[in-house]
C-alpha cells in the first residue's frame, strides 16, 4: 500500500480496532454472531453519515468537475438568490422568489450551463443553513463566485428579494441615495458593497450577467454606464450607454458586467399572475418577461441588447406596468452588440 494511503487509513484502522474490542462490552453481547450483526449495523450507519456529510461539503461551493454542458468558457459560475421573507422586518412575504429562482436555474440549463456550476440560495423551509440567503452567505458566495476569475470566464447573478433605498453619506449617488437588497435574516447589503465584492475585482476578459428583480434596482450594482429615464424605448436608445458624471472613478472594473434591472431607482417592481396550463401562479413581472422575451423568435432573430431591451420595455408598457426595465454596464457598451447567456 502506498505510504500516502497508509497515513490516511492507519488512524482509522486503529480506531476501528478499539471500537470492535469495546462494542461487545458496551452492548452486552455474548456470542460472536450477535457481535458481528451489531458491528455491521453500526458500521453501515457510520458510512451513511459519512456519505451524507461528504455530499454536503462538496455542494457548498462550485464544483471543479469536468463540464457536462455545452459552454465553451474555461469556467462558468452562476449564483441565484431568492428571498421571500426579509427576516423580522415589517415587509410582506413575497410569493415569487423561490419559484422564479428555479425557473432561472432551468433557463440556464437550457442555455448550456452545467448543473454543478449553478448554486441557489433560497429561504425555503427545508434549505440547509449553508444555502440560505443570509447576509453572511450572500457575501461569502459572491466572493467565492469571483474567486480566481480569469480571461474567458462567464459569471451569472440573479437576485429576487425586497429592495430598498437609504440616504447616501459618500456623495457618490446622483440622487443622494444608496440602493440595496435585503437578506433572509433582515440584513441590508447596499450597492457600494455589492460592487466592491463582486464587480471591482473582476479581471479584463471576464464577463458577468446580472439580473435584479427587486424594487429600486436600477443602479443596484453601481455600474457607471446605464440607460437614462427619458427616451429609453427601443428606438431612441443611444448606440453607447451614457456614463454617470458622479465620481465614475469610484466604480472602475476591468470585467465586462451587463446588468438588467426590473425598474429604475425610484420605482417599485411587481409580481403578476400567469397561467400555467389550467393553473395560475405568481411570478416576478420582470423575471417572467425577461425569460419570455429572451426565448422569443423576435429576439432570437436579432439577439442584441437593444432588441431585448425594447421587447421587455414594450411588454411592460402594453401590460400597463408602472415600472420600466433599466440596462447598465461596467464598461462602455454598444447596445447593438449580440447579447447571449
Amino acid at each position: 500500500m502506498p505510504s500516502s494511503l497508509q497515513n490516511t487509513f492507519q488512524p482509522f484502522l486503529y480506531s476501528l480496532g478499539l471500537w470492535f474490542s469495546s462494542t461487545r462490552h458496551w452492548l452486552g453481547l455474548q456470542g460472536d454472531t450477535e457481535l458481528g450483526i451489531a458491528v455491521a449495523v453500526l458500521t453501515a450507519v457510520g458510512l451513511l453519515v459519512y456519505i451524507l456529510h461528504s455530499r454536503r461539503s462538496r455542494q457548498t461551493f462550485w464544483r471543479l468537475s469536468k463540464l457536462r454542458g455545452t459552454r465553451k468558457s474555461a469556467n462558468h459560475k452562476a449564483l441565484i438568490i431568492g428571498v421571500a421573507r426579509a427576516g423580522d422586518l415589517d415587509l410582506p412575504v413575497l410569493d415569487a422568489p423561490h419559484s422564479d429562482a428555479e425557473k432561472v436555474s432551468q433557463f440556464l440549463l437550457e442555455n448550456g450551463w452545467d448543473q454543478d456550476r449553478i448554486i441557489k440560495l433560497v429561504d425555503t423551509r427545508n434549505a440547509p443553513s449553508y444555502l440560505r440567503p443570509t447576509e453572511s452567505n450572500i457575501k461569502q458566495y459572491l466572493r467565492k463566485m469571483i474567486e480566481n476569475a480569469r480571461v474567458g470566464d462567464e459569471l451569472f447573478l440573479y437576485v429576487a428579494t425586497h429592495g430598498f433605498q437609504s440616504f447616501c453619506m459618500g456623495g457618490d449617488e446622483e440622487d443622494s441615495k444608496d440602493e440595496g437588497i435585503y437578506s433572509c435574516d433582515g440584513g441590508e447589503i447596499i450597492d457600494n458593497t455589492l460592487f466592491d465584492i463582486a464587480i471591482k475585482p473582476l479581471p479584463k476578459g471576464c464577463k458577468m450577467i446580472v439580473l435584479f428583480d427587486t424594487c429600486h434596482s436600477g443602479t443596484g450594482m453601481d455600474l457607471p454606464y446605464r440607460t437614462e429615464r427619458r427616451g429609453s424605448d427601443e428606438g431612441s436608445l443611444p448606440s453607447q450607454l451614457p456614463e454617470t458624471l458622479v465620481k465614475p472613478n469610484m466604480r472602475e472594473s476591468n470585467g465586462k458586467v451587463v446588468m438588467w434591472s426590473s425598474c429604475f431607482d425610484d420605482q417599485q417592481c411587481w409580481e403578476i399572475e400567469v397561467e400555467d396550463g389550467e393553473k395560475t401562479h405568481r411570478t416576478g413581472a420582470f423575471t417572467h418577461t425577461f425569460l419570455q422575451q429572451y426565448r422569443s423568435e423576435a429576439f432570437q432573430s436579432n439577439p442584441s441588447h437593444r432588441n431585448l431591451h425594447g421587447l421587455i420595455w414594450n411588454k411592460f408598457r402594453n401590460q400597463t406596468m408602472s415600472h420600466r426595465v433599466q440596462l447598465s454596464s461596467s464598461l462602455p457598451l454598444n447596445v447593438d452588440e449580440r447579447f447571449s447567456i
